[in-house]
């Protein structure tokens, strides 16, 4: 089911919630059958970088040095 769901609204994301959805490392799905069709979606954000390697894909990715020169996130020193 998070191939169809998952993929498909982390995708829509990318770009205004989330820098680049290959950051995502996990995630679940449920389908809520009700009178009001809806998807919700959580996203809780890590306050640093897991791993070295991690950390140097997203500061050296083309959509962080984008986000960066538009305003829309400050740069991360440390």
């Amino acid at each position: 089911m998070w191939d169809n769901l998952g993929k498909t609204y982390s995708d829509m994301v990318q770009g205004i919630l989330l820098l680049n959805d290959n950051i995502i490392t996990s995630g679940t799905v449920e389908k809520f059958f009700s009178v009001k069709p809806r998807v919700r979606i959580n996203i809780k954000y890590q306050l640093g970088f897991d791993s070295k390697f991690n950390k140097r894909k997203i500061l050296h990715s083309t959509s962080y040095k984008k986000a960066v020169e538009m305003g829309a996130i400050q740069e991360f020193y440390a």
